[in-house]
């Protein structure tokens, strides 16, 4: 699936979610399931604990990638989305010195932004087909890994390695 259709379909899910969970201490993405072979559901599982342990409630939201891929918009950065005086580097340095973990929510939206602003940079002709095909958390080393074009990207909001 395309990183730019994965973006827009996570903004989507947390904002479908949003009244459901305002009550709850923090949102945790849980889980993503991408689609396999001939599938288009892209799932995500929030929860109201990082680890999804027992006692901890869980929501899901999935989604239809072909009609999630055919919306306009939806890679607002956040300065564009909050004031300006809010940038996802004034925000990925915040979300580290509270210790917030690498799953938060909020936090995923600045490692999306990191992620794509990065590879607009680094490959300007082809960042809107870059594929993303899965997400991992790494919570003692605080890194969220991407697999982006066969290759793992690696950022905690701040810094951004790729590698194999």
């Amino acid at each position: 699936m395309k990183l730019t259709t994965f973006i827009k379909a996570y903004k989507i899910a947390l904002f479908n979610i949003s009244d459901k969970v305002n009550e709850w201490k923090g949102v945790y993405i849980g889980d993503i399931e991408f689609p396999k072979d001939n599938e288009f559901k892209l799932k995500f599982t929030f929860s109201s604990g990082y680890s999804m342990q027992t006692g901890d409630i869980a929501i899901s939201a999935s989604l239809n990638i072909e009609h999630v891929e055919n919306l306009k918009g939806g890679l607002n950065t956040i300065a564009q989305m909050t004031t300006d005086s809010l940038d996802k580097d004034m925000m990925a340095r915040e979300y580290i010195n509270q210790n917030e973990k690498i799953n938060e929510a909020g936090r995923m939206l600045v490692l999306l932004e990191t992620l794509l602003s990065r590879l607009q940079t680094m490959k300007p002709d082809k960042w809107e087909s870059s594929i993303i095909s899965s997400v991992g958390f790494n919570f003692e080393n605080d890194i969220a890994e991407f697999c982006i074009d066969g290759s793992r990207a690696y950022t905690n909001g701040c810094l951004l390695m790729f590698g194999d």
